[in-house]
C-alpha cells in the first residue's frame, strides 16, 4: 500500500478488502466487488496522492452502512438461489472490520 503511518492497519485493510471482493464474486455482486477493487487499487498505489488515499478511505466508511451499503446486502448462493446466512454472516463481519480500518 502507498506511504502510511499505520502500515499494519494498511495492510489489514488490503485483506480485509480482498476477502470483500472474493465473498461478492462468488455470491454474484459484481458491481459492488469492482467498486471495492476501484479503491483498493488507488490504496496499493505508490503514487497515489494522499488526497487521493484520503477519498478512498472515506469511500470505504461510506460504503458499509445505509441503503444500498454492504450491511444492506443479503447474499443468495449462486447455485441453488437460496438466501446465504453464512456468507452474509462473513459479509457483515468483513464490512465491520472494513468500517473499523478506515475510521478517521
Amino acid at each position: 500500500m502507498a506511504d502510511s503511518a499505520e502500515p499494519g492497519r494498511e495492510t489489514d485493510l488490503g485483506v480485509t478488502l480482498s476477502e470483500l471482493i472474493d465473498l461478492l464474486i462468488q455470491h454474484r455482486c459484481r458491481d459492488k466487488a469492482d467498486w471495492l477493487a476501484a479503491r483498493l487499487t488507488v490504496l496499493a498505489d505508490s503514487e497515489s496522492t494522499e488526497e487521493s488515499l484520503a477519498t478512498a478511505r472515506r469511500d470505504l466508511h461510506a460504503i458499509v452502512l445505509g441503503m444500498g451499503g454492504l450491511t444492506d446486502l443479503r447474499l443468495v448462493d449462486p447455485a441453488s438461489g437460496e438466501y446465504d446466512i453464512d456468507a452474509t454472516a462473513r459479509l457483515d463481519h468483513l464490512a465491520d472490520r472494513l468500517y473499523t480500518l478506515t475510521r478517521d
